[in-house]
């Protein structure tokens, strides 16, 4: 992949080679579940010591036009000081769901 991190610096994939990805999908607005994910990372992260410095946590959005660089740091600074938030345009973001694996829809509200 190619994104861009809460810095708008361009990494990829070849970025974080020398280390273990610990990847997380989600969004800024979740409400609920991605900050508590998010929280147990920090907490497995904290727990590893110095074997910490082996993994680098990703946060990849999956609602790119929302999730604007400056939301994404403002995001990521409330976790883990290692955690990596990326995001990039649309097609961007679709491609990395593509090749994850991964599904994510918009919800409609009923309102």
């Amino acid at each position: 992949f190619s994104l861009t991190d809460q810095n708008g610096n361009t990494v990829t994939d070849k970025s974080f080679e020398d280390q273990y990805k610990l990847i997380y999908f989600g969004f800024t607005f979740c409400p609920a579940i991605c900050p508590t994910e998010l929280s147990k990372i920090t907490v497995a992260l904290n727990s590893l010591g110095d074997t910490a410095n082996k993994i680098q946590p990703l946060f990849i959005t999956v609602d790119p036009e929302r999730d604007t660089v400056e939301k994404m740091k403002n995001y990521v600074n409330l976790f883990h000081p290692s955690l990596i938030g990326l995001t990039g345009s649309p097609e961007d973001i679709k491609g990395v769901l593509k090749e994850y694996k991964i599904y994510a829809a918009k919800v409609k509200d009923p309102n």
